[in-house]
């Protein structure tokens, strides 16, 4: 039975390496995977390889350690630092740990010494690959929305980081807040070190800021603040949301949403002053009425008071 076409075989395979029987025998395995069909392309060199993981036309690549004069696991360093998506796994002549730690950390998925290659071994190492790219894939697309979502939301949506070393920094920050505070992510941290002597946050806000902080932190509650904040150019504007912490691998987060509701409070104070202009007026004008209509019975009194009555001399 023919081998199918790259475009048509379940999962594609890259192989780079300067073995010419390494194809052979990789294929070999292939063929004996019940799960799935698998095709295979072979390149030989560090360019020709480096320009096909480029391609990014492969589910997988294996990479040789050894390619001629050159490195496979420098081809993998280089082809992470390019923004690879694909993962790739470092095939080496010995099982040998440091060139597994060097080869994790280059950024390779996996790693199979050769001497222990078998179908069973390539089929489970191609599969844990696949599944933890796929997840990554998941996790990249989901964050992507969450960032286009925050970058769309009207307000501030931030997270605050303080670090097991008690140092803060600010892991995400949308776009909005970026253009309204007028600061890098490193400044705005630093607004909320113990030690700043400034803050983002109004004077006759900062106690509830920081009570809403702490209660998070100690209840892990979601927890509501409406305060006003800093544009950067020294004029302050009001903000209403929510905010609220976890832990995460020995650090805690903080993460909040609030809404610019500046508009809303302008317009709230408007019509509140307006209420009270109006009801001074009232006030006013009811005194006013009651001062006249007081001089008005006063001087119906007085007239009364001055008519003198003359008997008729008629009778």
């Amino acid at each position: 039975m023919a081998e199918r076409r790259p475009q048509e075989a379940d999962i594609r395979v890259l192989l780079i390496d300067d073995d010419e029987s390494e194809p052979l025998q990789v294929r070999r395995y292939l063929a004996q995977i019940s799960h799935g069909t698998y095709a295979l392309d072979w390149v030989r060199t560090y360019s020709e390889g480096l320009a096909a993981v480029q391609a990014e036309a492969h589910d997988i690549c294996l990479v040789s350690c050894r390619l001629g004069p050159d490195n496979g696991i420098d081809l993998i360093r280089e082809s992470v630092a390019q923004g690879c998506p694909t993962p790739l796994i470092l095939l080496t002549g010995q099982d040998d740990y440091a060139i597994d730690l060097e080869a994790m950390q280059a950024g390779a998925a996996d790693y199979i010494a050769k001497a222990s290659l078998s179908a069973p071994l390539l089929e489970r190492v191609v599969r844990y690959a696949l599944e933890r790219h796929r997840t990554w894939r998941d996790t990249e697309a989901s964050q992507d929305r969450y960032r286009q979502l925050a970058d769309n939301f009207p307000g501030i949506v931030m997270q605050v980081e303080r670090g097991p070393d008690g140092t803060i920094s600010v892991p995400f920050v949308n776009a909005f807040a970026l253009r309204f505070l007028r600061r890098d992510p490193a400044e705005i941290a630093s607004y909320f070190a113990v030690d700043s002597g400034e803050s983002l946050v109004h004077p006759d806000d900062r106690d509830a800021f920081v009570k809403m902080l702490v209660r998070t932190r100690n209840s892990g509650d979601l927890v509501s603040w409406e305060g006003r904040v800093t544009d950067g150019q020294g004029s302050w504007r009001w903000f209403h949301g929510t905010c609220q912490g976890r832990e995460s691998g020995g650090a805690y987060v903080w993460e909040g949403a609030f809404l610019d509701v500046h508009q809303r409070i302008e317009a709230e104070a408007q019509v509140l002053r307006l209420n009270t202009e109006l009801e001074n007026r009232v006030a006013t004008r009811t005194l006013e009425l009651q001062e006249s209509e007081k001089r008005y019975r006063d001087l119906i009194e007085d007239s009364i008071q001055g008519i003198v009555i003359q008997p008729s001399r008629e009778i």
